[in-house]
């Protein structure tokens, strides 16, 4: 059943990690909800540097469907000169990061945009990529095409265009979605917005929604 979500966090508590979302790789403890007075919701999905790729996932987001989309403004931070790259899941099923996570992400180590399923390239964009900025991340994966779209300022000023497309023998079908993070790498997650089925859009905003999920700041519409 085609499904649309929206959270802002700030109906979470702070300092553990969602009771709505789910780790499914790396290491457990390093997604918990922060305070952030400049965020959205005044609170962010923080991710602390760690010794593994980690991705966590929205649990009501997986539901079947063969068109899977989510947006998030999201920034990441160097920690050190090992910086590496954050980004968006979708079909997450919980298999390993390095053999069939579909993602892509944001580097700014080697400045691009990068989409992969585990460790498989499957697109690229060169891109400058600066730590500390706040950039919109938009994916879209429909069967086997897929689609991924970064820019900088607000959700308003989202281009038309897509920085990369493509279409691949995809081999996951269905999971959750969500973000991950690389080795050492310092993620915040303002607002996450996800949607399945044809003719809809993961939102950037709740819009019109009847909130009715919880905790608050949460919105999921049917």
């Amino acid at each position: 059943m085609a499904t649309s979500g929206f959270t802002d966090f700030s109906g979470y508590n702070v300092g553990v990690q969602p009771s709505d979302w789910t780790v499914t790789n790396g290491d457990a403890d390093k997604w918990k909800v922060a305070a952030d007075e400049a965020a959205t919701g005044g609170k962010v999905l923080h991710h602390e540097s760690g010794s593994n790729q980690t991705s966590i996932g929205w649990d009501v987001s997986d539901d079947g469907e063969t068109l899977h989309e989510c947006v998030a403004r999201i920034k990441v931070t160097p920690f050190g000169t090992t910086a590496q790259a954050a980004g968006l899941t979708v079909r997450d099923d919980g298999s390993d990061v390095s053999t069939s996570l579909l993602h892509v992400r944001l580097d700014d180590r080697n400045n691009g945009v990068n989409v992969f399923e585990g460790v498989v390239g499957l697109g690229s964009f060169a891109m400058t990529i600066d730590a500390g900025t706040w950039y919109w991340m938009r994916f879209r994966v429909e069967g086997t095409a897929w689609k991924a779209k970064v820019w900088a300022g607000s959700a308003s000023s989202e281009p038309a265009a897509w920085t990369l497309e493509g279409d691949d023998p995809i081999d996951v079908t269905s999971g959750m979605m969500g973000v991950v993070a690389t080795w050492f790498k310092v993620v915040d997650i303002d607002v996450f917005g996800f949607s399945t089925g044809a003719g809809r859009t993961a939102p950037t905003v709740p819009s019109f929604w009847v909130q009715d999920a919880e905790p608050a700041g949460s919105w999921v519409q049917d």
